[in-house]
C-alpha cells in the first residue's frame, strides 16, 4: 500500500510538471511581446498552437501579436478562430481591425455583434478608438454612429466610466449607486464601483464589490482575477489563492496568476509554494525587477538570508536600477541583521537613509544594529525618528529599553 501511495505522489508531481511545460511556449511568447519582439512571439505561438490547437487564448494571443505588425488579415483569422472556441470573444477586436483595413462594413457587422451581447462595449471605448477614427468620415460609419446604439443604462455606464477616467470619483459613484438602485444585479455598475474603491486605496470594499459581481455572474473570469488581485493588496490571502487557483484549474494560460499566486503564497507563509510559483514566472520575466525583489522577500521570509544577499548584490550591481537603492540596501540591513553582522547592516541602514532620508521602517532595523552593538542612545535615536516619521511600531522597543532615554 506504502508503495502504490509513492507512485501516485511521483505520478501527480511528473503531471504537475509537464503541465508547465506544456505552456512553455506559449509563455514565451507573453513574454516576448512584453518586450515587443512580435515576431518572435509569434514564432513561439506557432508552436504552441501545433500541439495545442484547442486553446483560444493562444488565438487571441497570436491575433494580439498581429494586430500589434499591423498585420490585421492575419489577425481577424486568429480571432475568428478564438471566436470557434469561445463565443463572443473577440468581436470587439475584429471591428477595430477591419477599421484599420478600412473594411467598414464588416467593422460595422462585428461591432453590432457585440453590442447585441449583455457585455457590450462602452460608447466611450467606440468613440475613444483609433481604429473607429480611421472611418469615421465614412458615409456608412456616420450612418451607424448616430443609430440609438446604446439603452439609456448603458450611456449612464459609459458616463461613468468617463468619471472615472478623469479621476473625478464622486460623480462616477453617483451615476453607478444610480444604476445600481434601477438594477441590483448590473454587475458591469458594480465592478466599476469596485475599481473606484481600488483608485482611492479601500480595497476591502473594492473585494465586496468584486465578490457580489461575481454572484451575479460567477462564470467571469476577468472579475475572479480582479478580485484575486484586490484580496492580495487587502491581505485576504486565502481567499486569494482560492479564486487563482480555480482559474488556473480552468486554463493556465495566463502566466500572470503564478506571480499573484507567488504573493498570495507569501502572505499565507507557504514559501516553498511561493518560490516554486514566482521562479516558474521569473524564467520567462527574468529581468522584471517586481518579479526578482518578490523572490528576495520569499527567500527573506523563508529565512534563507544568504540566498537573499546575492539577488540585492546583483540588483545594487546594476546602475539601472539607481533609483531603487535605498530599497535594495535597507534590505540587505535586514539580512546582516539577521546573520548577526552588525556594522555591515549599520552600513547598509545608514546609506538606505542618506539615499532616501523619509524611510520610517528602516530606522527600527538601524536601532537594533546599534542596540546589539552596545549603542544603546544611538538605537533610542533612531526609534524616536522612526516614530516622527510615522512607524508608530517603534513605540515598543521605546517602551522596552529607552525608559531613562
Amino acid at each position: 500500500m506504502k508503495n502504490i501511495l509513492i507512485i501516485l505522489i511521483i505520478l501527480t508531481s511528473l503531471n504537475k510538471i509537464s503541465a508547465q511545460e506544456d505552456y512553455h511556449f506559449l509563455y514565451t511568447g507573453i513574454s516576448l511581446v512584453k518586450k515587443v519582439e512580435y515576431a518572435a512571439a509569434i514564432e513561439n505561438y506557432n508552436k504552441y498552437i501545433v500541439e495545442y490547437p484547442d486553446n483560444y487564448f493562444a488565438y487571441m494571443a497570436r491575433g494580439d501579436a498581429y494586430y500589434e505588425m499591423e498585420k490585421y488579415d492575419l489577425a481577424i483569422n486568429d480571432y475568428k478562430k478564438a471566436q470557434n472556441l469561445k463565443y463572443n470573444i473577440a468581436d470587439f477586436k475584429i471591428a477595430e481591425a477591419y477599421a484599420f483595413m478600412q473594411m467598414v462594413d464588416s467593422s460595422i457587422f462585428f461591432l453590432t455583434k457585440n453590442l447585441e451581447t449583455t457585455d457590450k462595449v462602452l460608447k466611450t471605448e467606440i468613440l475613444c478608438s483609433d481604429a473607429f477614427a480611421k472611418i469615421e468620415d465614412h458615409p456608412d460609419w456616420k450612418t451607424f454612429i448616430k443609430k440609438d446604439l446604446f439603452y439609456r443604462n448603458d450611456l449612464l455606464l459609459s458616463d461613468a466610466n468617463y468619471k472615472l477616467q478623469q479621476e473625478k470619483y464622486i460623480e462616477a459613484l453617483d451615476i453607478l449607486n444610480q444604476l445600481i438602485k434601477k438594477n441590483k444585479r448590473n454587475h458591469r455598475a458594480i465592478v466599476m464601483k469596485a475599481a473606484i474603491f481600488e483608485k482611492t486605496n479601500d480595497y476591502k470594499t473594492a473585494v465586496k464589490m468584486y465578490k457580489q459581481a461575481l454572484k451575479i455572474s460567477p462564470k467571469n473570469n476577468e472579475y475572479r482575477k480582479k478580485l484575486a488581485e484586490a484580496e492580495i493588496i487587502a491581505e485576504d490571502y486565502k481567499s486569494a489563492l482560492q479564486n487563482i487557483n480555480l482559474l488556473l484549474e480552468e486554463n493556465a494560460s495566463d502566466i500572470f496568476l503564478f506571480q499573484a499566486r507567488a504573493k498570495a503564497n507569501l502572505g499565507e507563509k507557504n514559501f516553498d509554494q511561493a518560490l516554486q510559483d514566482i521562479k516558474l514566472f521569473g524564467k520567462y520575466f527574468e529581468h522584471d525587477l517586481e518579479t526578482i525583489l518578490l523572490e528576495a522577500k520569499i527567500l527573506f521570509a523563508s529565512q534563507e538570508y544568504l540566498e537573499t544577499i546575492k539577488i540585492l548584490n546583483r540588483l545594487i550591481a546594476e546602475p539601472e536600477y539607481e533609483k531603487f537603492y535605498a530599497t535594495f540596501y535597507a534590505m540587505r540591513g535586514e539580512c546582516f541583521l539577521n546573520t548577526y553582522s552588525y556594522e555591515l547592516a549599520i552600513n547598509d541602514f545608514a546609506y538606505s537613509l542618506d539615499l532616501n532620508p523619509e524611510q520610517a521602517e528602516t530606522h527600527i532595523g538601524y536601532g537594533l544594529a546599534k542596540k546589539a552593538l552596545g549603542d544603546d542612545e544611538g538605537a533610542c535615536q533612531e526609534w524616536h525618528k522612526a516614530i516622527e516619521k510615522g512607524c508608530f511600531k517603534a513605540n515598543n522597543y521605546i517602551f522596552q529599553n529607552c525608559k531613562n532615554k
